[in-house]
């Protein structure tokens, strides 16, 4: 019991350095959700330019016929 709880502790003392730098990205990770609606409206933007790109593909290739 003992060996296992030493075990334990040795993979803890492994995990400490890599909790130590997921603390320090935390603020960085919270001010990324506030980026997340400006995110969305991006890709909406880029989707609507993919359609009206589309559009006018479409258009000038009826144009052609």
């Amino acid at each position: 019991m003992l060996l296992l709880l030493l075990e334990a502790l040795a993979l803890a003392s492994l995990l400490l350095p890599w909790l130590a730098l997921a603390t320090l990205l935390l603020p960085w990770l919270a001010l990324a959700t506030l980026a997340l609606p400006w995110l969305e409206l991006a890709t909406l933007l880029v989707w609507l330019l993919l359609a009206a790109l589309l559009l006018l593909s479409v258009l000038a290739a009826a144009t052609l016929l």
